[in-house]
């Protein structure tokens, strides 16, 4: 093919189509934010040499259905998103209808998977009873309600082609606009409890004020997801549907962006490593890996062989943590610290006779 040939070649995005080539740019930087932000995240974990564990690999199906969810926005586009519906050749809008059901369930597979991710790695980070319960619940209730909408994106037209062919003879759908504005608000209330879960523990960390608000406004970035979500919500009641190939559009920009920010989102925490190798002083920037790592099982991993899990995250450099410990003897006590912490007073066990230990861990 010469040169002639491919200038006069109709381009896939229509000149004119200044909102679909929006989407497209805005969708492109998220995506490859995302994609940094997982590779980030992986090499943390190889710096601290920390096995990859389950909320690693829900984010990469987070990941993984985010990219979808983008490839199939930007397919969206070619076939007319972005113009007035007036424009595009019937062909191409039973085309588009059929990729926009599919990018629904690509968004809310790829939401679930991220919430999965955090509260996988927030269990794994404080794993006390009453946070492991509140957790696992939040867990539950979250897949619960990704498969109750999924079901109810295949089951909300019969047949399920009368989502994108309105012509089917006897096709009906329930009332979309209020499914979608419910489905939007459930999503929003999810994010919210994703985000207020760990808030609790951070407060009551024993570090100074400025590190327990620096930790606390990390782990309150996923707010953002909420704002974004918001929006979405919002212009989706607003939604032309004798124009939606070009009202539309704006909302494939914040739905693209729930998603592939929300990999991001979930990163952040874990890329401290990454962050002290490049601008940490050289005594600080070994410390990331200067612990030994042993054989545990079949894996690789920075605790000692017999550690359980509980133990080999207390020894984890990623969460600097002060080792304390309390020795009582009788009535009387003595105190070993390590690196500091205030003394309190013993508590009467079994008469108060024998010696007893106490091996605590507080964040510095």
């Amino acid at each position: 093919m010469d040169l002639t040939t491919l200038r006069r070649s109709p381009s896939l995005v229509a000149p004119n189509n200044h909102m679909g080539i929006t989407v497209i740019i805005v969708e492109s930087i998220a995506a490859s934010l995302a994609i940094f932000s997982f590779g980030m995240r992986i090499w943390a974990r190889r710096i601290t040499r920390t096995v990859l564990g389950p909320s690693d690999y829900t984010c990469f199906f987070a990941l993984f259905f985010g990219l979808a969810l983008f490839a199939s926005t930007v397919y969206t586009v070619t076939l007319g998103l972005g113009e007035n519906a007036i424009d595009v050749a019937p062909s191409k809008l039973n085309a588009l209808g059929k990729v926009v059901f599919a990018g629904q369930i690509f968004w809310m597979t790829s939401n679930t998977f991220i919430r999965c991710s955090v509260i996988l790695f927030l269990v794994d980070l404080f794993p006390t009873r009453k946070f492991r319960l509140a957790s696992w619940s939040l867990f539950g209730f979250n897949i619960t309600y990704s498969l109750a909408i999924i079901l109810e994106t295949l089951l909300v037209c019969r047949p399920i082609a009368f989502n994108w062919d309105k012509s089917i003879e006897g096709g009906k759908c329930a009332d979309q606009e209020n499914v979608e504005l419910a489905v939007g608000i459930i999503n929003i209330v999810l994010d919210v409890c994703t985000v207020l879960l760990p808030m609790p523990v951070l407060w009551g960390l024993h570090m100074n004020m400025k590190k327990r608000l620096g930790l606390c406004a990390i782990f309150s970035l996923g707010i953002l997801i909420c704002i974004i979500t918001i929006i979405r919500c919002k212009l989706m009641m607003s939604i032309d549907f004798l124009n939606a190939t070009k009202s539309y559009a704006s909302v494939g920009v914040f739905a693209i962006l729930e998603p592939l920010l929300g990999v991001v989102n979930a990163c952040l925490p874990l890329m401290r490593p990454v962050l002290a190798r490049f601008f940490s002083k050289p005594k600080q920037r070994d410390a990331w890996t200067s612990h030994p790592t042993e054989e545990y099982g079949s894996r690789r991993t920075g605790g000692a062989v017999g550690e359980t899990d509980s133990t080999r995250r207390l020894r984890d450099k990623g969460y600097q943590l002060e080792h304390v410990v309390d020795i009582t003897v009788g009535r009387g006590k003595v105190k070993d610290e390590e690196e500091g912490g205030s003394e309190t007073e013993d508590e009467e066990r079994g008469g108060g006779r024998g010696i007893r230990v106490q091996n605590s861990y507080q964040v510095k």
